[in-house]
């Protein structure tokens, strides 16, 4: 990744993050830790002073906190005292590991006094528009530093691979395109596909990707010889929508003659979700892979049973069509977008509405940071709000498009939130201080897709 300042070693397109305190031992050390964490009693109200160090040894920060404090909370508070650019990911180490922002200190295996190694890097964003293109943008320079061309339609989506060494684009002009993030080289062009390609994702490992297409067909291909492994038939209209389970090896698609189908990983037909008596336009596996969450136009969302097929709830309050679902990557609740202007938050339990966003005219999108602490909606309106996803307070609100946002994402640590507005820009807003961070002006057309590459 051009301008990053992590040592990267790529084998057959897999890359792997080497940092100095990286070691074979070391990461048995951290198993050990974390297989020998304390019992509840003994943490109930500790209070652990944490280093946060650089690879070089130098003490960047101190901080107490009580022991079930997410690291969130720490990378948080040290990019504060850095007064850091927020076009800098910080990252965590442990024993030669890296810390999710969702472990706890108790969890992550860390102890009172423990240091722990922070590491930068610069973040960047993939845009893809209306324009045909597909752009690369370093966000700590504010600039477009590749622009991909080889579409000949509009650009509908953009996803990063897990290594985030690759990027996926898919178009109208029936075409998938697998990109080299460094070099900005296309090494991969999936053809098969006779209609537009609405939507691509990669599988977990990187190795392969699901596309969904107009031609009423999903595929599954090869990130290494774009050759098609499995072509998904089974819906009789456009498919819209597609997920891989985190964990696990479901797949789902969703279509617009209002079923879902839940894949084997061998491309075989696992069970039909029939239910929905409008287009399925939004379709998300829980953090788990247990539960499958699916949209409708029909102004409802179900949630259904990933391993047998059968509709758990059905969740029933909006009044207008559905946009987006999404699940919390923390806790058991899942959030719905809706034309009625409001976002929904649901129990997956209870399937009861635990609380209602409201605010905008028409939400087109929404969606939780990695720690699960907030969440962004995004709306026609050209609107973008933060909430607080334990209260469901808004926190701030971002206006600037003069267009309406179709799509936005956080940042792999949250700080950050992109928005991919008709406006033709894409704006980066800086959440944990509020207000505009970048403008990415490029495109001389709809932006349709913005997405950030894993740091």
């Amino acid at each position: 990744r051009s301008g990053s300042s992590s040592i990267r070693q790529t084998t057959l397109g897999r890359s792997q993050f080497f940092h100095p305190s990286c070691s074979t031992s070391s990461t048995s050390q951290l198993s050990a830790l974390m297989s020998h964490n304390a019992d509840a009693s003994t943490l109930q109200g500790a209070v652990w002073t944490i280093h946060m160090c650089s690879a070089e040894g130098e003490t960047l920060l101190s901080l107490a906190q009580p022991a079930d404090t997410t690291l969130a909370v720490l990378r948080e508070a040290l990019q504060a005292s850095q007064d850091s650019d927020p076009g800098i990911c910080n990252l965590l180490y442990y024993a030669g590991a890296r810390l999710s922002d969702t472990e706890t200190l108790a969890s992550a295996g860390l102890r009172d006094g423990c240091r722990i190694v922070a590491e930068q890097r610069e973040a960047l964003v993939a845009t893809g528009s209306r324009d045909n293109l597909v752009k690369l943008w370093n966000l700590r320079q504010g600039l477009c530093y590749q622009t991909l061309s080889g579409h000949t339609e509009a650009v509908f989506h953009v996803a990063f691979a897990p290594n985030g060494c690759w990027l996926a684009s898919c178009s109208e002009d029936a075409q998938t395109r697998l990109w080299d993030v460094g070099t900005g080289a296309c090494i991969q062009i999936c053809s098969g596909h006779t209609a537009p390609v609405r939507h691509v994702c990669f599988f977990p490992d990187g190795d392969r990707l699901l596309t969904c297409s107009d031609d009423c067909t999903a595929r599954v291909w090869s990130s290494f010889t774009g050759e098609c492994i499995h072509v998904l038939s089974g819906h009789t209209e456009p498919v819209l929508q597609g997920a891989v389970a985190q964990r696990g090896s479901s797949l789902a698609t969703g279509s617009s003659e209002g079923l879902a189908i839940l894949w084997s990983d061998s491309g075989l037909v696992n069970h039909r979700l029939s239910g929905h008596a409008a287009s399925v336009v939004s379709i998300a596996f829980s953090p788990n892979g247990l539960l499958l969450a699916t949209a409708s136009q029909d102004e409802t969302a179900r949630l259904w049973c990933s391993s047998t097929g059968s509709c758990l709830k059905t969740l029933s309050g909006h009044t207008e069509n559905l946009r987006h679902v999404v699940f919390s990557p923390t806790a058991p609740i899942v959030a719905t977008a809706s034309a009625d202007g409001s976002v929904k938050v649901w129990g997956t339990c209870c399937g009861e509405c635990l609380k209602t966003l409201a605010g905008h005219s028409y939400v087109r999108h929404a969606g939780f940071s990695p720690d699960g602490a907030r969440m962004f909606t995004a709306g026609y309106d050209g609107a973008l709000k933060i909430w607080s996803a334990e209260d469901g307070r808004c926190t701030m609100t971002f206006l600037g498009h003069e267009g309406g946002v179709r799509q936005a994402e956080f940042s792999p640590e949250g700080s950050l939130l992109v928005a991919a507005s008709f406006d033709g820009l894409a704006k980066v807003w800086d959440v944990l201080k509020g207000g505009l961070f970048r403008t990415l002006a490029g495109h001389n057309d709809s932006v349709m897709h913005a997405a950030f590459a894993p740091c």
